[in-house]
């Protein structure tokens, strides 16, 4: 049985859910598979993997790492007790864009340059 999302939803149910109205074909496009290699594929226990959600994020325009969490193949607290980045989710035109937002550095935490510009201390130098 395939691979669903936390709501028992398959990649194609997900899709309907979340982006635009879609014809297989576009979801074949995506994974650049054959009509006849999409449909073996969609019936493996592991459909999709993390390089097939790559595909799809990248296409329909949706973080792929909030899609491997989605379709359980990603922890979403990862090792440690919180997660490096909250996600967010807004709705953009037709579909549902998910971006990783990293916390806000507090003012105080900034530093300012000889030019008057506050720099993020976490910031790398270039």
């Amino acid at each position: 049985m395939p691979r669903t999302d936390r709501n028992g939803r398959s990649l194609e149910q997900w899709l309907a859910y979340w982006a635009r109205p879609h014809k297989l074909a576009d979801i074949e496009a995506a994974l650049r598979v054959s009509h006849s290699t999409y449909f073996d594929r969609r019936k493996a226990d592991d459909f999709p993997d993390a390089e097939e959600l790559r595909r799809i994020a990248e296409t329909f325009g949706f973080d792929p790492v909030d899609m491997m969490i989605e379709f359980d193949l990603v922890d979403p607290e990862g090792s440690g007790d919180k997660t490096p980045f909250e996600t967010t989710r807004r709705r953009s035109g037709t579909a549902t864009e998910t971006r990783a937002q990293k916390p806000a550095t507090p003012k105080s935490a900034k530093r300012k340059t000889s030019g008057g510009m506050e720099v993020d201390p976490e910031t790398p130098p270039l």
